[in-house]
């Protein structure tokens, strides 16, 4: 979660990720989820979010 400061005036509002946004351990949020090749498992490397079937 981070705080968000509108650029002209009004108060700070906190930001909470989309369910599906990729956030690691740290609270970095990633544009795309990190999975690794079919075959070597079906988790984000940094969220561990499940791959959705295709």
């Amino acid at each position: 979660m981070s705080s968000y400061m509108p650029p002209v005036g009004g108060e700070r509002h906190d930001y909470f990720p989309q369910d599906d946004d990729c956030v690691d351990g740290n609270g970095v949020s990633h544009p795309e989820h990190d999975y690794p090749p079919r075959g070597e498992g079906d988790e984000c490397r940094r969220c561990g979010a499940e791959a959705e079937e295709d």
